[in-house]
């Protein structure tokens, strides 16, 4: 069976007194699980429509035996409707696998009965009714397992490791402190962008919501959408004006000709950025100033420094610079500005490695000379 019920018949018997025999019920029970093992998303509606009627033919043991005109019948539809729609689900696969076997006797006919069989694959499990199964496990913010269960079930595992369920306990904890909400939506984003659970993509865009303050599901789903309009933007308009247009509110106030100029001197010789790399910058860049001056900049000394250090490292693409910033996140946190007493033995904002990524001195007197720290 699967590791994470998805999808159940249960089978229960029921005795009926007035006409003085015993009658199996069949129920079709789709599992919150299903939500997050991405079936729903790879199944076709008329697929999981096949899918449940082939479920509710099923007999107590669990077979399921049924005619082309019996089909035909529950559904409305026409013989070769349901010869197609057989041969469809039989061709889907789920991680890779079929979920059905189709057992067929020679020179059948329409009204000849077929056995079905569910795939051990199968996202589909099959109980009696008299066997109690397991409540699933409520996920809510007030559960304490509420993330754990929501990761597992969104990696496809049994058990979560303990680095894993450290990085949770990182996500909440200060200085992050992101909401079990909003940590929902990163790691939904994360699988979906990355297509696996990226753990220092995950840091990195997390870092980033604690400094811009997201503190709700509907300013991370915000914030999503917005930087998922990048792709999109630029075909539609020229680079230069969407990032200078992206430049422009991150600072809360119209950038001025120099670093306007700093934005088209990125995107040509010899930086020759990608767009998406160099929105990646001023991002960093004005994140870093909130934090050593208290106010957005996007300083040209300060620019060229990185970009410099950039071009030789080879730093050209989104991702590229996503990992040049995690890098120097784990080996430079900077500690958060003090609001109160107490916030003196607080913690770095991300603990230093055991053994922290070497970044060239050169390289950090430069920034401190570019007034970065």
């Amino acid at each position: 069976m699967s590791e994470q019920k998805m999808i159940s018949a249960r089978v229960e018997r029921e005795y009926d007194f007035v006409r003085n025999q015993w009658d199996n019920n069949v129920f079709f029970q789709i599992h919150d699980s299903a939500l997050y093992s991405f079936f729903l998303a790879e199944i076709s509606p008329m697929q999981l429509h096949t899918l449940v009627t082939l479920a509710l033919f099923m007999d107590e043991s669990g077979k399921i035996e049924i005619s082309v005109a019996d089909m035909a019948k529950a559904l409305s539809i026409s013989f070769h409707q349901v010869n197609k729609r057989i041969e469809d689900l039989l061709n889907f696969r789920f991680r890779d696998k079929p979920i059905i076997h189709v057992t067929r006797p020679q020179g059948k006919t329409d009204s000849d009965k077929i056995s079905v069989e569910f795939l051990p694959i199968s996202p589909i499990t099959i109980h009696d009714g008299n066997v109690g199964a397991a409540e699933s496990v409520a996920f809510t913010p007030q559960n304490p397992d509420y993330l754990y269960g929501f990761l597992q079930n969104m990696m496809g595992v049994q058990e979560l490791s303990d680095a894993d369920r450290e990085i949770l306990k990182k996500l909440q904890d200060y200085p992050l402190e992101l909401p079990p909400q909003v940590i929902e939506v990163l790691i939904e984003h994360v699988f979906e962008y990355k297509g696996f659970f990226d753990r220092q993509y995950l840091m990195t865009i997390a870092t980033s919501w604690s400094f811009a303050c997201i503190q709700t599901k509907e300013q991370a789903v915000q914030w999503i959408e917005e930087t998922s309009k990048f792709t999109s933007a630029v075909q539609e308009l020229d680079a230069k004006s969407y990032l200078t247009q992206y430049l422009r509110d991150r600072l809360k106030r119209q950038p001025t000709g120099t670093q306007i100029g700093i934005i088209h001197q990125l995107l040509e010789k010899p930086y020759e950025f990608e767009p998406g790399c160099v929105e990646v910058l001023i991002e960093h860049v004005i994140s870093q100033q909130i934090l050593s001056k208290g106010k957005p900049d996007f300083p040209k000394r300060y620019v060229e420094v990185i970009a410099q250090e950039w071009l030789e490292r080879g730093v050209r693409t989104r991702q590229t610079a996503l990992e040049a910033i995690a890098e120097w996140n784990a080996s430079h946190a900077l500690q958060l500005p003090n609001t109160s007493a107490d916030t003196k033995e607080r913690p770095l904002i991300q603990q230093k490695r055991e053994k922290p990524v070497k970044v060239r001195s050169s390289y950090i007197e430069k920034l401190r000379k570019a007034g970065a720290r």
